[in-house]
């Protein structure tokens, strides 16, 4: 049996689990505002037809509730997983956002701010200082195999330019090697850690040498850059793992 997969996982720390309120309302003491309500899950919602309607209509409720604190608090944040997006309901000066930004990553713990000033340039916030994104960002991923720096320096660029990104964006990893989640779970992908970029498979042991031998030098020969770096994971037992 083979197990391929395009990413790993990074062991987390989560803020919707270890900090009242998750992540908003961190960003809710930092900007001296009240803290969000709690928002019901969907799974309030249950397979019994006649009991959904009137779920649905006290989880509107709950909802209109929570944006009307959004509206009064002046954000609102989108984060479930490593990755996070927050949106202001009124223009904010780039030295606002710098000052919560680092507030952020100095005080709450938060590995990692991106911030797009409005001249275009683009800034990673982080426990040990800031850099330019993306030139100033690839020495960063020292603890990345080095093909991979330059990549992930322009990934960080084209997230922080995507029209629908927050006004800041949220990292839940940082070149100090933090890693935390904004979702209650305690692995995470879909960040910048060192793990989740990179691929893995798992095969037994007589499949090895043939992956590496044949599929890798075939690579190489072709000269197609390694942007995606594959670990292989030898095991006698793959239903042990």
């Amino acid at each position: 049996m083979w197990i391929f997969s395009d990413h790993g996982q990074e062991r987390s720390r989560s803020f919707a689990t270890e900090v009242k309120g998750g992540i908003e309302a961190v960003i809710a003491d930092c900007l001296g505002v009240d803290p969000p309500t709690a928002r019901h899950s969907d799974a309030t919602v249950t397979s019994n037809p006649s009991c959904n309607t009137q779920a649905q209509k006290r989880r509107s409720h709950q909802d209109a509730s929570v944006a009307e604190g959004e509206a009064r608090r002046g954000f609102s944040v989108v984060a479930v997983g490593p990755v996070g997006h927050v949106y202001f309901n009124r223009p904010v000066e780039d030295e606002e956002r710098i000052r919560l930004a680092r507030q952020l990553v100095q005080e709450k713990q938060v590995p990692g701010v991106l911030m797009k000033q409005r001249e275009g340039g683009i800034t990673w916030f982080h426990a040990g200082g800031e850099a330019s994104v993306p030139d100033g960002a690839v020495g960063l991923f020292a603890r990345h195999p080095e093909s991979m720096r330059e990549v992930l320096a322009k990934d960080l660029a084209t997230l922080s330019n995507n029209p629908n990104s927050g006004d800041l964006v949220l990292l839940g990893w940082g070149p100090e090697d933090r890693s935390w989640t904004f979702a209650a779970e305690r692995g995470s992908h879909a960040g910048a850690g060192s793990e989740e970029t990179q691929g893995f498979l798992l095969v037994p042991p007589a499949l090895a040498a043939l992956w590496e031998e044949q599929v890798l030098s075939a690579r190489t020969d072709s000269g197609q850059p390694p942007c995606i770096i594959w670990d292989v994971i030898v095991t006698s037992n793959p239903m042990r793992m």
